[in-house]
């Protein structure tokens, strides 16, 4: 009898220290903060993080991708995205996309610079057309909006030429720069374009009361070479 009494009792508290290791681990097992998930899901996808739920230790996750509406099932302990649905389709589908066609000609309107390739990627949740020129050239790349045509940035050659010492060709900010210290205006509008002999210049735009002024900058030495005013 006192056999049994003993084996009940070690058998007891093994059964409370299964418990306690259990819960001890649970308790100190931390679950991801909603800004932790949502941190860990725009690591993987680029887009905007709309709404955030938890439930039984699953996140619900909304992100609005460059295709749509996505929803995502992320696990609470890890941040491993579990699944992902489309729920909406976006409201600009890709046939409304430019071509890679009309992207080179719409690189073609700012540059005359000879193109070496053009890839389409999705850059912080937008659709975008990167075009890279070749190794010679002073421009390296220039990123246009997929979908407005918009050129959103230009990226310079950082190497000087040995042959004629020319520097980098300025960005657009500069340029804008130069001009508004010879024009005291607001910047409207600035276009890069190249001379036939290759050279790079900018016509910035800027309006001044009720006159609008084209001051043409060149885009290595920054030298203002003309200003044209309209009224």
């Amino acid at each position: 009898m006192k056999k049994v009494i003993v084996f009940l009792v070690l058998l007891a508290g093994l059964v409370v220290a299964a418990l306690g290791v259990w819960w001890l681990s649970s308790y100190f097992t931390q679950e991801m903060s909603p800004e932790e998930i949502e941190q860990a899901v725009q690591e993987q996808y680029q887009g905007e993080i709309t709404n955030i739920e938890k439930q039984d230790g699953i996140y619900e996750v909304t992100a609005e991708l460059d295709r749509g509406t996505y929803q995502m099932q992320v696990e609470a302990a890890d941040g491993s995205v579990i699944s992902v649905t489309q729920i909406a389709g976006n409201s600009t589908n890709d046939t409304e996309m430019l071509t890679e066609e009309e992207a080179r000609a719409r690189a073609e309107e700012e540059t005359d610079f000879s193109i070496e390739k053009i890839s389409r990627e999705t850059q912080e949740g937008t659709a975008v057309y990167v075009v890279e020129f070749a190794e010679e050239e002073a421009l390296e790349e220039m990123i246009i909006d997929a979908r407005s045509g918009a050129v959103l940035e230009e990226e310079q050659d950082d190497t000087e030429s040995s042959e004629d010492g020319r520097q980098t060709v300025l960005n657009a900010e500069e340029a804008a720069s130069v001009a508004r210290e010879e024009v005291d205006g607001e910047v409207d509008d600035v276009d890069f374009e190249t001379s036939d002999a290759g050279e790079p210049f900018y016509y910035v735009e800027l309006e001044q009361d009720d006159e609008e002024a084209t001051v043409q900058v060149h885009g290595i030495t920054g030298e203002i070479l003309s200003i044209t005013w309209d009224d």
